[in-house]
């Protein structure tokens, strides 16, 4: 729904490491598969991300991301898909 907020956590990254996350709509309400030909925009924002140090029974010096996403359309988007890319020191 618009302004939905969906909560995410990833985890095996390490001090240093530089991390992207993305979210891409995979359709708009009713409208499935290429969206370059509708007036539906969608949009989804990535919001509110968070680094902890893992607890102690993980790998020492792991760590974890939690972030949001957050459906900024004015219509329903069913389906996205996340994109997390890392780049290590």
């Amino acid at each position: 729904m618009p302004n939905e907020i969906d909560s995410w956590m990833a985890w095996a990254f390490k001090d240093g490491d530089a991390i992207t996350v993305t979210a891409h709509p995979e359709s708009a309400g009713h409208v499935r598969g290429d969206l370059s030909n509708s007036p539906l925009e969608p949009m989804l924002s990535v919001e509110n991300i968070q680094v902890q140090l893992g607890p102690p029974t993980q790998v020492p010096g792991v760590r974890r991301i939690f972030f949001d996403v957050r459906n900024v359309s004015n219509f329903f988007i069913p389906d996205y898909t996340i994109g997390i890319s890392s780049i290590n020191k």
